[in-house]
């Protein structure tokens, strides 16, 4: 997509999630920095609300594990490195001035 165009876009979780993974996997972020920038501008125009669901409980985590897929099994121990890094991201999006609802896992 073209992120300099005045087009409504809706994202799907992919530049959350790809902001979170990267530092998770130690990788370099797909999305560079002026563009995620770009997309949270987009967002606080539209008045974007995020919500994150997190497993903040061993009943919540046992629910995640069991609806994992068996290959993503092999991340089971590392979700609360990533509900940390969701957390921080969450921190981020509402110090840009946007909306963050955080969940528990049902």
């Amino acid at each position: 997509y073209n992120l300099e165009n005045n087009d409504n876009i809706v994202f799907d979780r992919f530049f959350l999630s790809e902001i979170a993974y990267s530092k998770f996997l130690n990788r370099e972020c797909y999305i560079k920095d002026h563009e995620v920038e770009m997309l949270i501008d987009k967002c606080k125009k539209q008045e974007a609300v995020f919500i994150f669901i997190i497993a903040k409980n061993q009943e919540q985590l046992d629910i995640v594990k069991n609806r994992l897929k068996d290959e993503d099994k092999q991340y089971f121990d590392k979700i609360e490195k990533m509900n940390k890094q969701y957390k921080k991201l969450s921190k981020l999006l509402e110090e840009k001035g946007l909306e963050v609802i955080i969940k528990d896992v049902e």
